[in-house]
């Protein structure tokens, strides 16, 4: 993540590493914007207004993973996207214990000096790999990460040592008091948090048993005020086979649009669909098919790709092709515009 004169890097050994870069800006470079949220924005554009500068040397590292669980010598984990203020705060997730246990860290983007941590309750959905644990920013100074039984905690003044937090359970809290055990284990957020300037927070979750209310796995817009609106995947996708998210899967928003990816029950078929931003009516949706054999694609549970939404409103999104291995094992790109009815070149 490039932001000012800092460049972030995570790198699968589990290690955080923020590097500085040789070249000094004068005083025609762009104004820092941070690097927000999944993908570096909303949109999941990853630009910045900051030019890539050499790779000097290492100013500080942090370790991110406390106790990683080797295959081998593969790590076979994701690990969520650090954020960055505009002022430099670099704030990450660490992983604390072996299956569950986070924590998240705020780090002065210049020294590596601890800001502030907090602690999670967030337990991870079952998986093949690891899952990504995802924070983040919001608003004008808000931080977020994911929760136990699909709760976000929301913390305020982002840069500083000290802040408010917020608990916010997307279905109420008085019903979570009424069934906390069986909210706990049966409800996972399953997405990386996605943020915006507005105060905004999307994200998808899956209900692996039963709850009182009876509730289905799908996605979270958390308004500013802490209230939530909620669709479920179904209902989404217009199609009660689609019952579940992809696991690691950010929502990208843009143009008034949330595009998020859901998976047929009990298989690796998928539909890509766009929601209106504000109420989560559903607006669009296609079919993800491979453009040379016109099967469908292999949506692989254990990897991160997400929608893309490009600067000219086109969407893109990245899955395996089927038969898996006739495209040299690289899947396809897959290119759309914004309502979803025209593919154009992969």
């Amino acid at each position: 993540m490039l932001n000012k004169r800092l460049i972030t890097v995570g790198v699968s050994a589990g290690i955080l590493a923020t590097v500085v870069v040789a070249a000094r800006f004068g005083a025609q470079a762009p104004p820092a914007l941070g690097w927000p949220t999944h993908g570096g924005d909303p949109m999941h554009n990853a630009t910045t207004a900051t030019a890539s500068q050499p790779l000097d040397r290492i100013l500080w590292s942090k370790p991110i993973d406390l106790a990683p669980q080797y295959s081998g010598d593969d790590l076979l984990a994701h690990y969520g996207s650090p954020v960055v203020t505009p002022t430099d705060t670099v704030v990450f997730p660490v992983k604390t214990g072996a299956n569950d246990g986070f924590r998240v860290e705020a780090h002065a983007g210049d020294t590596g000096k601890r800001i502030w941590q907090a602690s999670s309750t967030y337990k991870v959905p079952p998986h093949g790999w690891f899952p990504s644990f995802g924070p983040t920013l919001f608003g004008k100074d808000g931080v977020a990460w994911p929760s136990i039984a699909g709760g976000v905690a929301r913390r305020f003044s982002v840069d500083s040592a000290t802040g408010d937090r917020q608990d916010v359970i997307f279905y109420g809290r008085q019903n979570y008091a009424k069934d906390r055990a069986g909210y706990e284990a049966n409800v996972k957020i399953t997405s990386p948090l996605v943020g915006d300037l507005d105060g905004n927070i999307y994200f998808t979750y899956r209900v692996y048993g039963q709850t009182l209310m009876g509730l289905k796995s799908g996605i979270v817009r958390i308004r500013p005020d802490g209230r939530a609106i909620t669709m479920p995947c179904d209902l989404a996708a217009k199609d009660p086979a689609f019952t579940t998210p992809k696991l690691n899967c950010a929502p990208a928003v843009g143009r008034g649009t949330v595009y998020v990816v859901i998976r047929k029950t009990g298989s690796s078929e998928g539909v890509l669909v766009g929601l209106d931003a504000l109420t989560l009516k559903p607006k669009y949706k296609t079919k993800l098919l491979d453009p040379k054999t016109g099967n469908n694609m292999y949506v692989d549970e254990d990897g991160t790709s997400c929608p893309m939404i490009a600067p000219d409103g086109d969407v893109y999104f990245g899955a395996l092709e089927s038969p898996f291995g006739h495209h040299g094992y690289r899947g396809w790109l897959l290119h759309f515009s914004g309502n979803l009815l025209t593919q154009k070149t992969p």
